[in-house]
């Protein structure tokens, strides 16, 4: 925190490389680790001095940040780092979720080549070969990248344009990644177990097994993420 209460500031200096890109990790990181807590104002020119860029890559790395929701902007107020999403709305982004990644994996059911299903389970094989943290970003943020590819992948193969930018448009893996700090990756091998079904599934051709798999996949994760009766209560 800076002697200033209530305005960002993030410590760490980037290097003079792909600095929209650098400064756009670094504040992430800082957002979903809390350096940055919610409800802080961000002043553009008091973060690239001290970060050691140019005002330039931090609203570029802003812009990027506030089509994810980790930042909100205001006319005439500047930045401010959004509140965390309650259990409530993370039950919600689940539902969207099974709708979106159900009528995708249906049409997916005839689209999807060989070739594409074989990297579904490159992933899931990576997602479960590796180890993860709890406490830092860094510590888990293989699997929500992995995470977020295989299901992205899924979608892609619906051939859906608006599916797939329904899916982009939640941030999922944004969000998703500050609820999970501090608890890890929940019941890893339950989530690889239940990919593999998906995969399955896809290479039987078989549309209602498909939809089936990805649902409840989609509803166990909200369970394990927020519980029984906050999953079962954004479905009611």
């Amino acid at each position: 925190m800076s002697a200033e209460r209530g305005t960002a500031r993030s410590t760490r200096r980037v290097v003079r490389t792909g600095l929209s890109e650098q400064v756009y990790q670094v504040l992430k990181s800082d957002i979903i680790n809390d350096k940055l807590p919610p409800g802080e104002r961000i002043v553009i020119d008091e973060l690239a001095r001290q970060m050691g860029v140019s005002a330039t890559p931090i609203r570029e790395a802003l812009a990027r940040l506030a089509a994810e929701q980790l930042v909100s902007v205001e006319p005439y107020i500047g930045y401010a780092i959004q509140p965390k999403p309650s259990r409530e709305e993370i039950a919600q982004l689940f539902v969207v979720r099974e709708a979106i990644e159900g009528c995708a994996g249906r049409l997916a059911a005839r689209r999807m080549d060989e070739a594409e299903i074989a990297r579904l389970e490159e992933i899931n094989e990576r997602i479960v070969s590796r180890s993860y943290g709890a406490d830092a970003y860094a510590d888990y943020a293989g699997f929500v990248t992995d995470n977020q590819e295989f299901h992205e992948t899924l979608v892609r193969a619906s051939g859906n344009a608006p599916l797939l930018r329904a899916f982009r448009s939640m941030n999922y893996d944004a969000l998703i990644a500050r609820a999970t700090r501090g608890r890890g990756v929940p019941d890893l091998s339950d989530n690889y177990e239940e990919h593999a079904a998906i995969v399955a599934a896809l290479r039987a051709r078989d549309p209602d097994a498909i939809e089936a798999a990805v649902r409840a996949h989609i509803r166990r994760g909200a369970r394990r993420m927020v519980g029984a009766a906050a999953a079962d209560a954004a479905c009611a």
